[in-house]
């Protein structure tokens, strides 16, 4: 950032109160303290929202923030540069960027590798390597909006560097905005310069507008996460300072009004909106008009304004020169201090972490303004910007390279043979593997490939995604069977698929898949974490579906759908078991037989990461039914087995597959039962496969 004298605003009289100001008489100052300033308020929104502040649930906008003052910033000093010279140095100003950016974030990412490679769980560590290559090279963008429609990633935790997003949104918006600068400059020459660039960044700001609102409803990841869709909110930032000689004409009564109540729109947002928000959006507007008016408000120096009294202040310019390596700090410790203590912090610990984040984002801004202040030559700024990328990347290989092959050195189990519906046996299995120490040598999957164990991973592939509203519709067991089957419900329905098979084709069943990730049976409204808005694909789709299944008209309806998702827009655990069961009336229409599997228990979110960490202590690792999920999830379990039997369907309890007496040992015999925290391993539901044969043999269960 260029620091240089405020210059003085002619025009006051004796009070203090200008009358009026034209542009042609008042110039837009150059240091800028309430840009300062606000950049202190950008980065406490954001840090407090992450560290679970109540009421503050839409603190994200302190991101909005960043982008206008950001576009305001880099267009003014660029403009200046065209003004002075009359041309743009590119490399000088890709230079500038890796000096002022680079040397602070390489820092960040390294060490957070360094750390997470003693403490983060393994399976969770080969995710951030990647995660890191893509922030290397200014991609975590669009790497985490592919991701954020992957719902075979939907239980993992956040990543550690999840936050390099709106950096990469920055760059990527840097690559384009100076050469199309530079275009207007050319076409424009000096007379039609100014107008040229204002045409050209109104024209970006209208277009990824409009790619925001319509995108944003579709695919809110992409919608969050793409430049395509956020680059408007640094064109705003842009526009204000090309138009800041006309801006600073402004009436300082006029400049008051304007600054507060930009104020109180991004204040208002960052505690009206929450995660449930559409966003970005047409509701990004608020933060985003609310920043520029700020800044526009501040082009003159105004007494009594919201720059003199709040932004201005030595805590919020203390704060606002480290918000940049603190917004770096934050984030990383706030993921990885709590695999380090090995359990989830409250409130107070997280506020601790954000502020301990504070000190070390003081002492590396030293490291930030020492690269700033550097003498040298661009060119060789450039390279080190590209060798601090590599340094990055190489990191992350070699930490990839690092991790063991988490392979057990415990005696080697011997499966028990299950061939038939038989409790007894999986009792026996559960039974003789809760004393299990060290983790089997022969273990299946292994705690390394257990997130590839589904069946998708073995071919099938007949769950719909997210953004899908029909389905493959998978013939599976005899494709030339009299009797028709059809499996209705979401991933935890998909899970059984290699149970069903089988015994679908031993007994001639032609068995159609018929689900879709996240999409339960019931027909209620649910919230798509990942997509960010509720879940109207998942409406469309069982719309869809039971059009479809009526016209089958099957003899046999198999049906499940995960309990959590009941509470996921808090259904209560009656309503929810009450309108599965209604929903499944109606498929059958008299004529069809139902059963329903329960839903298989929920692992604690460090389920797999116990084992990983516990090689030689796996006995640690039993989880406790009751402890292991949510109680309006228990209800939700309970209540549809009560009703669905009341309702004469069939119904199998699988969790006497998976404890005994209250433990649920991760490990049974040979195999890992699940492969992250609530799906089954496509090992050990095959393994199972005989306690589901009677539904194909005689109707019963």
């Amino acid at each position: 950032m260029t620091l240089t004298t405020v210059r003085p605003s002619p025009g006051n009289v004796a009070d203090g109160e200008p009358k009026r100001h034209k542009a042609a008489d008042v110039a837009p100052r150059r240091f800028r303290p309430d840009i300062q300033g606000l950049r202190a308020v950008a980065v406490l929104l954001v840090v407090l929202y992450h560290a679970g502040v109540p009421g503050l649930r839409g603190g994200f906008v302190g991101v909005d923030v960043f982008f206008v003052i950001s576009g305001f910033l880099i267009t003014g000093q660029l403009a200046k540069e065209l003004e002075r010279t009359g041309r743009i140095s590119l490399l000088a100003f890709y230079a500038r960027r890796a000096r002022r950016l680079l040397p602070p974030a390489a820092l960040v990412v390294v060490a957070s590798l360094i750390f997470a490679h003693f403490f983060m769980p393994f399976s969770q560590l080969v995710s951030l390597t990647r995660d890191a290559l893509y922030t290397a090279i200014y991609g975590i963008n669009y790497h985490l909006a592919i991701e954020g429609v992957n719902y075979q990633n939907a239980s993992a935790p956040p990543s550690a560097f999840q936050h390099f997003w709106s950096l990469a949104v920055e760059e990527q918006f840097y690559l384009v905005w100076p050469l199309l600068m530079i275009i207007c400059a050319v076409v424009g020459r000096n007379r039609l310069r100014r107008v040229l660039l204002i045409f050209a960044i109104v024209a970006v700001c209208a277009v990824t507008l409009k790619l925001s609102i319509v995108t944003t409803p579709k695919d809110s990841p992409m919608a969050y996460f793409g430049i395509q869709t956020r680059a408007w909110e640094l064109g705003i930032g842009a526009l204000i300072a090309l138009m800041s000689p006309a801006i600073a004409g402004l009436p300082d009564r006029a400049a008051r009004l304007l600054g507060a109540s930009g104020l109180v729109a991004v204040i208002a947002s960052a505690f009206v909106y929450s995660d449930q928000t559409p966003y970005p959006g047409s509701a990004a507007l608020v933060p985003v008009l609310g920043t520029a008016a700020i800044i526009a408000a501040g082009t003159r120096a105004v007494d009594r304004s919201v720059e003199s009294r709040l932004l201005s202040g030595g805590a919020m310019q203390y704060i606002g020169r480290a918000s940049y390596t603190w917004y770096l700090w934050h984030w990383p410790m706030l993921i990885l201090i709590p695999l380090w203590w090995g359990r989830d912090l409250v409130l107070w610990e997280r506020l601790e972490v954000v502020f301990l984040a504070f000190w070390f984002a003081v002492l590396t801004y030293f490291l930030e303004n020492a690269s700033a202040r550097s003498m040298w030559r661009a060119g060789r700024w450039v390279m080190t910007g590209l060798g601090l990328s590599a340094a990055m990347a190489v990191t992350a290989s070699v930490v990839a390279l690092l991790i063991p092959n988490l392979e057990g050195a415990g005696a080697a189990q011997a499966a028990i043979t299950l061939s038939s519906a038989d409790q007894a046996v999986v009792t026996r299995a559960l039974t003789e593997s809760l004393p299990i120490t060290k983790v089997p040598s022969n273990l299946t999957p292994t705690i390394k490939n257990a997130a590839y164990d589904s069946p998708s991973g073995r071919g099938f592939g007949c769950i719909a995604d997210l953004q899908s509203v029909t389905s493959p519709m998978c013939v599976l067991g005899d494709k030339h069977g009299q009797r028709t089957a059809v499996l209705v419900g979401d991933s935890h329905a998909d899970q059984w698929v290699g149970a069903l098979s089988p015994w679908a084709k031993q007994y001639h069943w032609k068995l159609i898949e018929m689900t879709k990730s996240a999409c339960p049976v019931a027909r209620l409204p649910v919230w798509e974490f990942d997509l960010k808005r509720i879940y109207t694909e998942c409406t469309t789709y069982q719309k869809w579906r039971d059009q479809q299944i009526k016209r089958i008209a099957p003899d046999l309806i198999i049906a499940s759908s995960a309990d959590a998702l009941g509470i996921s827009v808090d259904h209560p655990p009656n309503v929810w078991s009450d309108v599965t069961v209604n929903e499944l009336k109606d498929l059958a229409g008299g004529h069809s037989r139902v059963v329903y599997i329960g839903d298989s228990p929920y692992l604690s979110p460090d389920g797999l990461g116990c084992i990983e960490k516990n090689l030689n202590e796996a006995r640690t690792c039993v989880y406790h039914r009751s402890l292991a999920s949510q109680p309006a999830w228990n209800e939700a379990y309970l209540l549809l087995g009560k009703k669905t039997v009341g309702a004469g369907f069939a119904y199998i309890d699988t969790r006497k597959f998976f404890c005994i007496n209250n433990e649920c040992p991760l490990i049974v015999k040979n195999m890992l039962t699940h492969r992250d925290q609530g799906h089954v391993t496509d090992t050990y539901a095959t393994w199972l496969a005989p306690m589901f044969a009677p539904i194909f043999k005689d109707g019963k269960s």
